[in-house]
């Protein structure tokens, strides 16, 4: 199944080796890059606003960023929240995290800022990255915790000293929030330690190495961060925006030739409800796979012509 995705190749078995040593040794994420900047560094891992960003320049900032970031004190178990929309720096702010065995704690973006504040003490965060306009709601999280803004990276990593941090002693993890219906929002750890935890989603879902993939979902959801960690496996390209509209993105998946796009079950609601002309008037011949969760897609499947498009 991982050979037929294009995830390994039968013939280099040490190059399968090499990888799942990675990912044991620095997590999904930054395990799955390194391979990629192994075997495809020119290909495109990112693509936002600004523009892409191939897969040697993603590791390069990233490693740079850890660097910075451990010259500032941060280091191995040390937890470093994160509040940020889809575009590249949360991802730099990810790969950094993983260089140094810091955990990532992914904050859902609606958050107020007493609410906010509560998680971050709660989990012991010693650090935030976070996007300029959620500086409002920083205001209550206690002073002792160092902000960096994704705004600021390039300073940060142009500024970022030589020195390479220790590598750690166990890859940092990730830690999503549960819905909090029933309370304060609490920490889930994310751990994958080896590639082949995607053989059973592969086998129902065609995603094949070397795609585009567009992740609407925000990649503090689980479905938004599980598919980021797989195009990354697959050392394909994940289209990011930082806030979601219907027309964009479907515009996007037409523009980048996406064989995947991948949504919360409001969103794909939303696009349904463009209707059929608006999506007809966009070249969705390469699309393949729709992805939802948590809701029924069997009478909204009638409603649409998007679904001749994907299998």
């Amino acid at each position: 199944m991982l050979h037929r995705a294009g995830m390994v190749q039968a013939h280099r078995p040490d190059r399968a080796l090499r990888s799942l040593v990675d990912v044991r040794a620095w997590g999904p994420l930054l395990g799955s890059v390194r391979r990629a900047v192994r075997e495809r560094p020119d290909a495109t891992a990112v693509v936002d606003e600004t523009g892409p960003c191939d897969y040697a320049d993603l590791h390069g900032r990233s490693m740079a960023l850890a660097r910075a970031l451990h010259a500032a004190g941060i280091g191995a178990e040390h937890v470093v929240a994160v509040l940020c929309r889809n575009h590249r720096g949360p991802v730099e702010a990810m790969l950094a995290c993983a260089r140094i065995g810091a955990r990532v704690l992914l904050l859902n973006t609606g958050f107020a800022g007493p609410q906010l504040a509560d998680v971050v003490r709660r989990e012991r965060a010693v650090a935030l990255v976070h996007d300029d306009d959620f500086g409002p709601v920083l205001a209550e999280v206690p002073s002792a915790v160092a902000r960096f803004a994704t705004s600021g990276f390039d300073e940060l990593i142009d500024s970022a000293p030589d020195h390479e941090p220790p590598r750690p002693a166990r890859p940092g993890d990730v830690v999503l929030l549960t819905s909090g219906t029933t309370g304060t929002p609490k920490g889930a750890h994310r751990e994958v330690r080896s590639p082949f935890a995607a053989v059973d989603f592969l086998d129902r879902v065609p995603l094949r190495s070397g795609e585009v993939t567009v992740i609407a979902a925000p990649v503090f959801h689980g479905i938004g961060f599980a598919h980021l960690v797989l195009a990354m496996g697959l050392g394909s390209t994940a289209v990011l925006t930082r806030r979601f509209d219907a027309s964009r993105t479907v515009a996007l998946a037409a523009r980048h030739r996406a064989t995947a796009v991948m949504l919360a079950p409001t969103m794909l609601r939303r696009i349904l409800d463009l209707g059929p002309l608006e999506l007809e008037s966009h070249d969705l011949s390469a699309l393949r796979v729709v992805l939802s969760s948590g809701a029924d897609l069997a009478t909204l499947s009638r409603e649409c012509a998007l679904v001749d498009n994907f299998s």
